[in-house]
């Protein structure tokens, strides 16, 4: 009697919360996690954390305060919100009119560390650290921690300068932190925008730990963890090159000098953006991947940063597919083991292809030929959404465009072996659909992708999909007959995938009984 009462109450429970249990899997259902109608949703980031939870945050535009406030919601391992339906505000201080540029990360005992602007005092945007407890209480002060960026000379305008972008990576009790700073400045008799980037380090008690912060002058900055407590800076320079720094916790570089990736390597094109992909590898080294101008062509570029600074030759730093006529747009990259895989849109006389390949630590191509997923008028674009890897292959996760100047694209997802040969592809999602920005976390065999949709010109969300990443199929197909049937095969259990249960499980999760979902704690 016991047992069937605990059992009523997580019943009640589960039907009582409904939409708050998420990890509801299918390929075209999805939920909101925030109430209908919330509106002006950017700056999507997501966080998996080694208990199996997912941290979300997101930034909405306030007409009321004429910026941005940052929100923060947590799915527990059964995606079930820990929060009340639309998150909790962490930060509603004034910010630019930009959409705000920010960074999370986790510390060691799982609490939450963001990077964040605002425009408070009357100066320019400034960034503050902010360490949050998973029940969303500040540990240090709910103001934050100041970086307080340097002037950058005696001839810029201190008032003026903004701090425009961030890196944030915590390794143990180091913290480290960096920002870029921007300043008008007068050269020549002209008014330039001058940029640099100052990383310091602050302890877990949110102190600044290092007295003067490292300054490199550059556009683009990358933090990855490292060996031994330190982490790489990757960067951009002046003159178009890629470098590398190996930073212990004092700033000290433990290669003595940048390491030379790749020179006069970066897209400088009419207009420069600098682009570059990285991803740590198993062996605690840097795989990267970045758009290079060769002869007159633009191409994507692999190179691997080894933990003592080696890197592949700049020479025979291979370019993924033969370099032919024609310019590489977005790509993607995802790493495992010592390889690495690299999603990318080539558009070539007037027909835009998805291609991919597979390259390994050591420089050398997997295959013999890159692979077209797919391909069409260039007057469609593709959005490349994921990689993901797996031990006998790897998921890619991607749009399609459907109509000539739109933003509405179908979305699939495509398994392919380990010799780059496709298995099987899937849609998800309703045709036509309309995503402004995403986030995928996997967990076991389903992938939670986080996204906000365009509705009536609105950018509406954040909602989640959870799809099965096994198969080509997601959720429940068809339940055997009996497992409805009369007597005691009614009381057969079964898991979302449809696979019958011997018995009633005792292990904590969603299953099936009688036709009804039911929550086992």
């Amino acid at each position: 009697m016991k047992k069937a009462f605990m059992m009523t109450i997580v019943l009640l429970c589960a039907v009582a919360q409904g939409a708050w249990a998420q990890w509801q899997p299918s390929d075209t259902e999805y939920t909101r996690l925030t109430e209908e109608g919330t509106s002006a949703q950017y700056g999507l980031h997501t966080l998996a954390t080694a208990d199996g939870k997912t941290i979300v945050t997101w930034v909405v535009y306030s007409r009321e305060t004429m910026g941005y406030q940052l929100y923060l919601q947590i799915l527990d391992a059964q995606g079930y919100q820990t929060f009340a339906k639309g998150g909790i505000t962490l930060n509603s201080k004034p910010t630019p009119t930009d959409v705000p540029n920010y960074a999370i990360a986790l510390a060691p005992n799982g609490d939450i560390l963001l990077a964040y602007n605002d425009s408070r005092d009357g100066h320019g945007s400034r960034y503050y650290l902010y360490r949050y407890t998973q029940t969303g209480q500040p540990v240090w002060s709910a103001d934050g921690v100041a970086f307080q960026t340097k002037s950058l000379g005696s001839n810029g305008d201190d008032e003026s300068a903004t701090e425009s972008d961030c890196a944030l990576v915590c390794q143990g009790d180091n913290i480290f932190f960096a920002v870029c700073r921007v300043e008008e400045k007068v050269i020549d008799g002209s008014v330039v925008n001058e940029r640099q980037w100052q990383v310091k380090v602050f302890n877990a008690n949110g102190e600044v730990a290092t007295p003067e912060p490292l300054c490199i002058n550059s556009l683009v900055m990358y933090l990855l963890p490292a060996p031994d407590g330190d982490v790489y800076a990757i960067y951009d320079t002046p003159f178009y090159n890629v470098l590398a720094q190996r930073l212990d916790a004092t700033l000290t570089d433990r290669w003595d000098e940048p390491v030379e990736v790749d020179w006069d390597a970066l897209n400088k094109d009419i207009t420069y953006r600098p682009h570059v992909c990285v991803d740590a590898t198993a062996d605690g080294g840097v795989a990267m991947a970045y758009n290079k101008v060769s002869d007159s062509q633009t191409v994507t570029v692999f190179n691997y940063l080894s933990p003592d600074g080696k890197v592949i030759s700049n020479s025979q730093a291979p370019a993924i597919g033969d370099i032919e006529d024609g310019r590489v747009d977005d790509f993607i990259m995802a790493t495992s083991g010592n390889t690495s895989i690299v999603l990318y849109v080539f558009a070539q006389e007037g027909i835009d292809k998805l291609r991919y390949n597979a390259i390994g630590h050591d420089g050398h191509y997997l295959w013999d030929a890159t692979m077209t997923l797919s391909e069409h008028d260039e007057a469609y674009s593709f959005e490349i959404i994921d990689i993901i890897p797996q031990d006998d292959g790897w998921v890619l996760v991607y749009g399609k465009g459907t109509a000539y100047a739109t933003i509405r694209s179908n979305f699939y997802i495509t398994k392919i072996g380990l010799d780059g040969t496709t298995l099987w592809t899937k849609q998800i999602l309703p045709d036509e659909f309309s995503m402004n920005a995403s986030n995928l976390v996997t967990i076991g065999q389903y992938a939670h992708l986080y996204f906000t949709e365009n509705i009536n010109f609105t950018t509406e969300g954040p909602f989640l999909l959870t799809t099965d990443i096994t198969n080509a199929n997601t959720g429940i197909q068809s339940l055997p007959k009996e497992s409805v049937s009369e007597g005691a095969e009614a009381n057969a259990w079964y898991t979302l995938d449809g696979h019958r249960l011997p018995a009633q499980p005792s292990c904590a999760g969603i299953y099936i009984n009688k036709g009804i979902k039911i929550l086992v704690k």
